[in-house]
C-alpha cells in the first residue's frame, strides 16, 4: 500500500485509488488530489482489500484488469463485507476493456465507470455523483437514537473499551475489588451518575438492519483515574488532553460494532450530540491510528488541537498518539 499526501482537515472526501500501473496510479492520484480530496493508493486487489479493512473511504476508483486479483474479485469481496458493501466503486476502464467487462462490473455493484482517458471535469462529475448516491442511500437507512438503559451496559462497556484501545478494561482491572471482575467494576462505574461513562450520558444508535453503535458525552470532561498513582500512568496522556478540553461538550467515546461501520451510525450519533451541546464547543479524543474515525471527524468539521503519546498498560509508549480534536 502507498499512502499519498493528505490534504488534512479540509479534504472533501477520502478516495482509494487501485491500479497496478504505477504511472497511471500517480496520474489519477494527482488529479483526485487537485479536486481537493485525500488519496490513498493500492497497487493490486489484495492490497486494496487490506487497505479497506484499515480505514473508511468515500469512493474507490478501481481498475478492472489487474494480476492475481482483478477488479471483479475485489468488487465481489467488498459487496460481501458489511463494512464495505455500501462504499461506492467507480471502475476504471482502459482501451483493452470490452463494454461487457464494464457491464459485468456494474452488475457486481459498481456505481459508475471512468475511462483511462478521463478529463478533470469528467473525473469531478463521476466522484461527485458517486458520493451523492452514497449519501442518499445512507439517509434512507434511518439511524434511530435512544437513551441507553441497563440492558445495554455490557454492549456499552465493550464499545468503551474498543474506543479506548483496551485501556479502560485495564483501568477497571486495577481499580476493582478482590471479588469483582474487571467487567463488574466497569458496570459499577457506568451506574454512577457522575462518571465519565455514566449510563445517564450514554446513547445507542441502531439501524433497522441491526447495526449498533454507542456514544457518551457530557458538558465538561471528568478526569478519571488516580493521577498520582503509578498504577494509572497509562491514563495520564488522556487526562492531560481532557483538562485542555475543559468547558467543552466532550464526547467520552464513540464506537460502532465493527461489522456495521460505514452505515452512518457514527455520523448520526455525532450529529445528535451536536444538537444537544448548546453554545459550547465540541471535543473528542481519538487514537492516531484510527484513520476511519479521524476521517469522519474531519468531515464533520473537527480539527486537531493537541497530541500526547499513547502509553500502554505496561507503562511504555507504543509509537501512537492520542489526538484532541475540537469543533466550534
Amino acid at each position: 500500500m502507498e499512502r499519498k499526501s493528505s490534504r488534512g482537515p479540509g479534504a472533501l472526501s477520502h478516495i482509494l485509488v487501485v491500479d497496478d500501473s504505477s504511472t497511471f496510479r500517480l496520474k489519477l492520484s494527482k488529479a483526485v488530489q487537485h479536486l481537493g480530496h485525500e488519496v490513498t493508493t493500492a497497487a493490486d486487489g489484495l492490497g486494496a482489500l487490506r487497505t479497506l479493512q484499515g480505514g473508511t473511504f468515500d469512493v474507490v476508483l478501481l481498475d478492472i484488469m489487474m494480476p492475481e486479483m482483478d477488479g471483479f474479485e475485489v468488487l465481489a469481496a467488498m459487496k460481501a463485507d458489511n463494512r464495505t458493501k455500501h462504499t461506492p466503486v467507480i471502475v476504471i476502464s482502459g482501451l483493452s476493456d470490452t463494454m461487457s467487462n464494464v457491464v459485468r462490473a456494474m452488475e457486481l455493484g459498481a456505481e459508475d465507470f471512468l475511462p483511462k482517458s478521463f478529463g478533470p471535469s469528467l473525473l469531478k462529475a463521476r466522484i461527485a455523483a458517486a458520493i451523492d448516491k452514497s449519501i442518499r442511500r445512507r439517509s434512507q437507512s434511518e439511524v434511530r437514537i435512544r437513551p441507553a438503559n441497563h440492558s445495554d451496559i455490557l454492549l456499552l462497556l465493550v464499545l468503551v473499551n474498543t474506543a479506548g484501545a483496551g485501556l479502560p478494561l485495564e483501568a477497571w482491572k486495577r481499580s476493582r475489588q478482590a471479588t469483582q471482575s474487571p467487567w463488574e467494576k466497569g458496570t459499577e462505574i457506568m451506574q454512577k451518575p457522575g462518571e465519565d461513562i455514566s449510563l445517564a450520558n450514554c446513547f445507542i444508535g441502531q439501524t433497522e438492519s441491526g447495526g449498533l453503535g454507542g456514544l457518551g458525552f457530557f458538558d465538561s470532561p471528568r478526569i478519571g483515574g488516580d493521577a498520582n498513582s503509578p498504577d494509572f500512568d497509562f491514563l495520564k496522556p488522556l487526562q492531560e488532553l481532557e483538562r485542555l478540553a475543559a468547558g467543552t461538550t466532550h464526547i467520552s467515546y464513540l464506537c460502532t460494532i465493527d461489522s456495521w461501520r460505514g452505515e452512518g451510525i457514527g455520523s448520526a450519533l455525532m450529529r445528535f450530540a451536536e444538537t444537544c451541546r448548546g453554545p459550547r464547543r465540541m471535543s473528542i479524543i481519538v487514537a492516531s491510528s484510527n484513520n476511519g474515525a479521524r476521517a469522519l471527524y474531519n468531515r464533520l468539521g473537527y480539527s486537531e488541537a493537541e497530541r500526547r503519546p499513547m502509553i500502554l498498560a505496561n507503562g511504555r509508549p507504543n509509537g501512537e498518539d492520542w489526538i484532541l480534536m475540537f469543533k466550534s
